[in-house]
């Protein structure tokens, strides 16, 4: 035992380690007198070479606030510009009331169109200011009497109809009203579609007698876009309608009628024709998927929303 205890007095004057793995050792022992002779003077030695300094005591708010700081969360950057993102939803929700006013101004110029297609036919005659001033009669039904021009006849196009392929055929049409001695008034009318097979026999077509057609004024020329292609007048190939074109080449004017019915002067009987005419289903010419386009919007607006308020929620302020 003795012999022990001086082995465990010589371990305690060793490095740090061997001294902590000593006492451990040794504190493990079975009760002995001799382990009871060990000078607490000496442990109170191993105790304040391997226990680190103590601090200076603090006061009460000091620890407090310490406390308080160490448990608060870290404010990001981030977090402080949560709010910017309710600009989105107000974006769609302004897209949505953006479309739903056009569909409104839209619908207000179908039934303006419609009043006009519904009006009496009136002779194209009988309204001033043509051609300058045809929008203000854009889609009001006109009577013409007179022949079509011989050797000038243009194929538009091409044009689908129906899943087949072909072309809208384009004649000068020379007026019989017009007066002795002043030049014969020339407009542009669209006979109507053909297919592919059978343009070639209305572009060469002869008319002799004078016919009535029923139209609707039109524009003269079709919007394109800054990569439309371009037409060849020479090989009488046009892609996109072009009246202001077309006009100087026949020495026509810029009024341009879509073909309803062709009738016999004299008669007034419709006469038949391969050509697909136009129609007066108005609504067809105008783009009206402005309600499509609202229910999009307000639903992404809802969901927007919803998104922005579980952000802002669960962002730590």
């Amino acid at each position: 035992m003795f012999h022990n205890f001086n082995r465990f007095s010589i371990l305690l004057h060793t490095s740090p380690f061997t001294k902590r793995k000593a006492v451990h050792v040794f504190s493990r022992l079975p009760y002995n007198p001799i382990r009871q002779t060990i000078s607490t003077k000496t442990i109170a030695r191993y105790q304040s070479t391997t226990t680190p300094p103590s601090s200076p005591p603090s006061s009460p708010n000091s620890s407090s606030s310490n406390s308080k700081s160490s448990h608060q969360p870290k404010t990001s950057a981030f977090s402080k510009y949560r709010y910017v993102f309710i600009i989105f939803p107000l974006i769609t929700i302004w897209l949505g009331t953006w479309q739903l006013r056009r569909h409104k101004w839209k619908m207000g110029l179908i039934n303006e169109a419609k009043e006009k297609v519904e009006s009496p036919v009136v002779p194209i005659e009988s309204l001033a200011g043509l051609p300058d001033n045809w929008k203000a009669y854009e889609f009001r039904r006109v009577s013409v009497v007179g022949k079509f021009m011989e050797g000038h006849a243009y194929k538009l196009g091409p044009r689908s109809n129906n899943h087949r392929l072909g072309y809208y055929i384009v004649r000068p049409f020379v007026l019989s009203s017009s007066k002795e001695g002043e030049p014969k008034r020339v407009i542009l009318v669209n006979c109507g579609w053909v297919d592919k097979d059978s343009v070639n026999e209305f572009l060469k077509k002869k008319e002799e007698k004078e016919i009535e057609i029923v139209g609707l004024i039109r524009s003269p020329s079709e919007r394109t876009g800054r990569f439309a292609a371009d037409n060849y007048p020479q090989q009488n190939e046009w892609l996109w309608l072009d009246g202001s074109t077309m006009a100087k080449l026949s020495n026509a004017e810029k009024t341009m009628i879509y073909a309803l019915e062709e009738h016999e002067v004299k008669s007034k009987e419709v006469i038949p024709s391969k050509l697909v005419r136009f129609n007066t289903n108005i609504e067809s010419v105008f783009f009206r998927d402005h309600l499509s386009y609202v229910v999009i919007w307000y639903s992404l607006s809802a969901f927007l929303a919803g998104g922005v308020w579980y952000f802002v929620k669960k962002v730590p302020k």
